[in-house]
């Protein structure tokens, strides 16, 4: 199998180890509910019921920002959800660490918009345990 020099996806962080099937699956985005477009023009939160998360690093040769980052959720159901959101990425990863440090595995996320103080007109994606 040729290299693909333009476009790279590495999993960086994981909440759970994945099978072999797993890793493959979940560097395929593209069938993923963009969490952006899910939270924009809507007061109605996203719920996700959490299963598992990863972080991607991404190196796009052909994107303007050639390295960044994605994380993606999934749901108990198999749904996947992505977003290159940190502010997201730090709420979630602060709801989730908590919880299993707890013990507690059923973890039900809340994600929604909320005005940016630093940025006038300007939103940011966040979230909340339910």
């Amino acid at each position: 199998m040729a290299e693909n020099k333009y476009y790279e996806v590495k999993i960086v962080e994981t909440s759970r180890e994945l099978t072999p099937r797993e890793r493959v699956k979940i560097k395929d985005t593209g069938n993923a509910v963009q969490i952006d477009d899910a939270t924009a023009d809507t007061d109605t939160p996203l719920v996700i019921d959490y299963d598992y998360h990863v972080v991607l690093e991404v190196h796009n040769e052909k994107s303007d920002n050639k390295d960044y980052r994605k994380v993606v959720v999934v749901d108990k159901a198999g749904n996947k959800f992505v977003t290159g959101s940190d502010s997201f990425l730090r709420a979630m990863s602060d709801i989730v660490e908590e919880m299993h440090a707890c013990g507690e595995t059923d973890i039900q996320l809340e994600v929604y918009r909320k005005p940016s103080k630093n940025y006038k007109g300007k939103s940011f994606i966040t979230c909340s345990v339910i």
